[in-house]
C-alpha cells in the first residue's frame, strides 16, 4: 500500500501508536508486584496524554521516561 492510499492521515496512525505505548507501560508497571514496585522505587503518573513511569532504584533510562508527551 502506497502512502497515498492510506485512509488515515499517517500523524493519526503515529499518534495512536503512541498512546497504545503509553498506556502499554503505564499497566506493566503498575501490575508490577508490590515487592517489585517497593524494591525498584516504581512511581508512575499520567498527566494529560503523558505516562510518566519511574523506576528511582535503577539506573537506566528506559526504565525512567515519558511517553506520549505533546501529541494530545
Amino acid at each position: 500500500m502506497k502512502a497515498t492510499e492510506l485512509k488515515t492521515p499517517a500523524s493519526d496512525i503515529w499518534q495512536r501508536f503512541e498512546l497504545q505505548e503509553a498506556a502499554y507501560w503505564s499497566d506493566y508497571y503498575r501490575n508490577a508486584s508490590s515487592e517489585t514496585i517497593e524494591r525498584c522505587g516504581i512511581h508512575v503518573s499520567t498527566i494529560g496524554s503523558a505516562q510518566i513511569s519511574i523506576a528511582a532504584n535503577i539506573d537506566i533510562l528506559g526504565f525512567n521516561r515519558v511517553i506520549g508527551l505533546g501529541i494530545d
